[in-house]
């Protein structure tokens, strides 16, 4: 008889503590879902409004000596990058050598993305 009430309080706490464990780390398994859907959502509405074409007023021009391109910008992929906290997608590169600074001129578009970080 203690056998089986020893075998049953064993399975008891087993139990509980299974379920604590669950509640415990349910807000942060959603939180982290959440976030990784809203992510997957923003970066294809990003790339469908790049391939489509964006307006002048949606564009912001941007111009780097190629010395500091390596300095100031934090890449993520070779399209992608983080300047003064915002994110930008690369929409179009243009290399100037008239200059004698070698300057790229790119042209991005900013990224909601960086909401999300």
């Amino acid at each position: 008889m203690l056998q089986g009430m020893s075998n049953l309080l064993y399975h008891r706490f087993l139990w509980t503590g299974i379920a604590l464990i669950v509640v415990l780390q349910l807000p942060h398994m959603v939180t982290y879902l959440t976030h990784a859907y809203r992510k997957s959502v923003i970066k294809k509405e990003v790339k469908l409004k790049i391939l489509n074409g964006l307006n002048d007023n949606e564009i912001s021009h941007l111009t780097f000596h190629k010395d500091d391109i390596k300095k100031l910008l934090r890449w993520e992929h070779d399209r992608e990058f983080e300047y003064k906290k915002m994110m930008y997608d690369i929409v179009k590169t243009e290399k100037k050598k008239a200059t004698p600074s070698h300057t790229i001129v790119g042209r991005m578009w900013k990224n909601p993305f960086f909401m999300l970080k």
